[in-house]
Parts: C-alpha cells; sequence; structure tokens
C-alpha cells in the first residue's frame, strides 16, 4: 500500500471493514485468528494445526469418536 493513511480514510475501506465484521458475527466469529474451511470454524493459534489436518482430510470429523463431541455438555455457551 503506497499511502496507508490514505486507505484508512478511504469510505469504501471502512465500508467493507464494517460489512466483513458484520458477516463475521453472524456466522458466530467472535476472535483471531478464525478460519471457516468447508463449513467448519477454527479458532485460535492452537487450532491451526488441527485446520491443516482437516484440510488434508476432510472426512476426519465423520469418525465416530470426532461425531462424540458434538454431543458433549459444554461448560459455557456464548
Amino acid at each position: 500500500v503506497d499511502d496507508g493513511d490514505a486507505r484508512v480514510a478511504d469510505p469504501a475501506v471502512k465500508q467493507a471493514l464494517l460489512d466483513n465484521g458484520e458477516a463475521a458475527v453472524a456466522v458466530g466469529i467472535f476472535g483471531v485468528p478464525t478460519f471457516l474451511v468447508g463449513g467448519e470454524q477454527f479458532w485460535g493459534d492452537d487450532c491451526l494445526d488441527m485446520m491443516l489436518d482437516y484440510l488434508a482430510d476432510p472426512t476426519m470429523f465423520a469418525d465416530d469418536d470426532m461425531k462424540r463431541v458434538d454431543t458433549l455438555t459444554p461448560s459455557a455457551e456464548r
């Protein structure tokens, strides 16, 4: 970017930021880094390896043990 100050002040850039933020909230993103891959959400630096594993094998969540995780009661909900 040649002139960062001009880009930050650009109304189109500000609108894109607002639009992207609203789209993120709409799909449940609440932190960074967050990646959406094949309908799965990966959040946090500690999930990067899991995301890479998922990219290598998108069927990994079809395993019975992984499906069982969906039946567990969370300790907290947002």
